[in-house]
């Protein structure tokens, strides 16, 4: 008889965060942010975390989890793309003058769902594989974390933005989005990392790993 697979409370919890994080930047990305003359989206501080957690979850917990992660997640967005797609199809009264900036807005956040689950997808599979691949070799755990980070979110990026935002805007500010996109991701990726190593350490503790 298969052993039944087990999830600890830990486990859940960085499940649970990792769903609002994404979820949460699929709604707000459709928002553009300038800061001192580079523009980003206003979901790029919370994607990060994704990774970051994704890290987490490969280095303590294995791959077959982190994809069961991966796999959650995207089909939360899916869930919440038809929640969308319902509600703005549900008759309103006369009265109700904002349907327009409703469907406005969630119909553009199925758009940024779509580019979001495609990046996702094949960004954080190939952050796994190479974490996965770096611990089997005992590479240091800030370099497996960075070096998977730097090549997954390079894929994220790419196809999120271009999926995303392809045909709404130039291509030069396109191409500027991307980088400017990446090179935050990346920033945020690096200075975390010294908290997610502890992060790390101590839920390795509490877990007997």
């Amino acid at each position: 008889m298969k052993q039944k697979e087990k999830y600890s409370t830990i486990y859940i919890i960085l499940l649970v965060i990792n769903i609002v994080c994404l979820l949460t930047s699929n709604i707000i990305t459709s928002k553009l942010v300038s800061v001192l003359g580079i523009v980003f989206t206003a979901g790029d501080f919370l994607f990060p975390i994704s990774y970051l957690i994704n890290d987490t979850i490969v280095e303590v917990y294995g791959y077959k989890k982190a994809k069961f992660s991966i796999i959650i997640s995207f089909l939360s967005s899916i869930l919440m793309i038809s929640f969308f797609i319902i509600a703005i199809a549900l008759p309103y009264p006369p009265f109700y003058t904002s349907q327009e900036a409703f469907s406005q807005i969630l119909s553009y956040t199925t758009r940024i769902v779509i580019a979001s689950l495609s990046a996702y997808f094949i960004g954080t599979i190939f952050n796994s594989i190479i974490m996965t691949k770096l611990k089997s070799n005992n590479s240091r755990i800030s370099f497996r974390t960075i070096l998977s980070s730097i090549v997954g979110e390079a894929l994220d990026t790419i196809v999120f933005i271009t999926i995303a935002f392809i045909g709404t805007i130039q291509i030069n500010e396109l191409l500027n989005l991307i980088l400017s996109v990446y090179l935050l991701k990346i920033m945020i990726e690096i200075l975390f990392t010294p908290i997610l190593l502890q992060i790390i350490k101590k839920i390795k503790k509490l877990e007997g790993v």
